[in-house]
């Protein structure tokens, strides 16, 4: 028979792959399964969520660290102070 594009169209948004070879065979092959979807789009969305999460972390710590170098920067200026008056 003859697969017309309304044809091909509707089996591809279906998850088979369809290919037509120089000689016009058409193939019409499973593609991945809905639940392989599914479960590849979990994955990713997880993998998402810890690179968001591990920005965040890093977000944090960075602020973490710029407080404490602050905080060490006054003492610093205070003892260079102390030091400069003896």
């Amino acid at each position: 028979g003859v697969m017309d594009g309304v044809m091909q169209a509707d089996l591809l948004t279906k998850g088979y792959i369809v290919t037509i070879d120089e000689a016009g065979k058409v193939s019409v092959q499973a593609g991945e399964s809905a639940a392989q979807a599914a479960e590849n789009a979990r994955v990713k969305e997880e993998a998402l969520k810890l690179a968001k999460d591990n920005v965040k972390k890093a977000d944090e710590e960075l602020l973490a660290y710029q407080k404490q170098a602050a905080v060490e920067r006054v003492l610093l200026d205070k003892q260079i102070e102390e030091a400069k008056k003896t």
